[in-house]
């Protein structure tokens, strides 16, 4: 989301600005083109384009205002979140020279700034449109089955590739100047999904191209990491979305001995989830499908550019850091990466004491799902903690065994945290709840586990 907080735009504002901009220009102008020609290889990006295409030099500080000046202004739009900023600021640049940058002009009020602005914003919002985005991944879904996650449908890349086929040869079809390039694109977009399991399909509205494309792998990342959490790494290590088209890894070691014998070595390894069968027939099952609901009502706030509040916001930013754990291959990575899933989670403000109450925090909503002993995994939660910060600030070293200990625990810590935290929470997902009632509820949590672990051990 783009924040949309900042100073007013206001006519007088824009008209600052404006006026501002036109002044750098004269007296970059007045200095002669021997310096603004050293001054353009300096600056190269800070130039507008006049109504006949010269380039005209304005100077990284008048280069630098207007682009704050859009960036508000689309931020207090009704294109707010829509539109790619870097394709706004063209847009307008491109506007600011044609439109002012001319022999004829005669001056502008301040609200006549405002005006042209906000005609120029309206220009680049014209490429905003409904687009359905078709994002390959490996899942390996079982052949024929779908699977839904709020706003994101995954399907075997068979049943995708039917969807799109018909329209892409109807498109591709023509006998014009550009017919060739046109089938040479179709041929090469359904070879890449041919390289993936599966595709994930996502509707964003309303946006421009660029932004769409970001919304649209953003929800599918949340929807994938949704995956991460109720599969586990062990089985989600390999799972992506997008990037290379490769449907397994192949690596191979070359060397040669004193006499030229070659030694060659070759491993491959195939991409995507080891989750079988059983998995999706679980995943179907009701209570599976309420967290899948409570998640897609998260990620459909993500494609509509809305926040989500904030026990669903929490949970899809620690989820997003629990798939970077598992997918991540060095240990040391992931066990900074899986404390702060748990940190993400549990923590409201605190100044002092934050890796004793986070600690606890976490065994307490762990023991609601596992009978481990309160007090005891508090204390290895807070040895967790205290490896993080010797691997942040390098006082061990990657193969040391702590890390080899702890890493399985992290893991399991992050993982039961974020399927309780749907369990319990997830109903709750569309609620708006304060950081000061978070704050108090799992204070409350950890107050209850210690009663229950004092009343467990007394009854022996």
């Amino acid at each position: 989301m783009q924040d949309g907080a900042g100073p007013a735009v206001t006519a007088k504002a824009v008209g600052e600005v404006f006026s501002f901009v036109i002044e750098e220009l004269t007296r970059l102008q007045r200095l002669g083109a021997a310096v603004t020609k050293e001054l353009k290889g300096l600056e190269f990006t800070c130039m507008l384009h006049d109504v006949e295409g010269r380039m005209r030099l304005i100077g990284r500080p008048a280069y630098d205002r207007l682009r704050g000046l859009v960036v508000d202004a689309v931020g207090q739009s009704e294109h707010r979140g829509c539109l790619d900023l870097d394709r706004t600021f063209r847009v307008v640049r491109a506007g600011f020279g044609r439109d002012i940058l001319r022999a004829d002009f005669k001056g502008t009020t301040d609200a006549e700034d405002l005006a042209l602005l906000q005609g120029w914003i309206e220009e680049a919002a014209a490429e905003c449109r409904p687009l359905t985005h078709y994002i390959p991944c490996h899942i390996r879904l079982p052949q024929e089955q779908t699977f839904v996650v709020g706003p994101v449908t995954f399907t075997p890349k068979a049943l995708a590739i039917a969807e799109v086929e018909a329209s892409l040869a109807q498109w591709a079809a023509g006998e014009d100047d550009d017919a060739a390039w046109r089938e040479k694109d179709r041929r090469t977009t359904l070879d890449y999904l041919e390289a993936f399991s599966d595709v994930a399909r996502v509707t964003v509205q309303r946006c421009d191209p660029e932004t769409s494309r970001r919304v649209a792998h953003e929800t599918v990342q949340g929807a994938l990491a949704f995956l991460h959490v109720m599969g586990g790494a062990d089985r989600t290590s390999k799972v992506r979305s997008a990037g290379p088209a490769v449907q397994n890894a192949q690596r191979s070691t070359l060397a040669f001995d004193a006499e030229g014998k070659p030694f060659l070595t070759w491993t491959g390894d195939w991409e995507g989830a080891r989750l079988d069968k059983s998995f999706w027939r679980w995943i179907q099952e009701e209570a599976q499908q309420a967290m899948a609901l409570a998640v897609g009502l998260a990620l459909q706030k993500v494609a509509d550019r809305v926040d989500p509040p904030m026990l669903a916001a929490r949970y899809l930013d620690a989820a997003a850091w629990y798939a970077d754990a598992a997918t991540e291959t060095r240990r040391p990575a992931a066990v900074v990466k899986y404390l702060t899933a748990m940190e993400r989670l549990l923590w409201t403000g605190e100044k002092g004491g934050v890796t004793r109450r986070l600690s606890e925090r976490a065994a307490a909503l762990c023991f609601t799902i596992d009978p481990w002993n309160f007090e005891v995994l508090g204390k290895e939660i807070r040895r967790a903690y205290d490896l993080r910060s010797a691997i942040v600030h390098g006082r061990i070293d990657n193969d040391d065994p702590k890390i080899v200990r702890n890493y399985r625990l992290c893991d399991r810590v992050a993982r039961d945290l974020l399927m309780t935290w749907l369990r319990r929470y997830g109903a709750g997902f569309d609620r708006e709840v304060t950081l000061e009632g978070l704050r108090d509820h799992l204070d409350w949590f950890v107050a209850e586990a210690v009663k229950e672990t004092a009343a467990r051990l007394k009854a022996g």
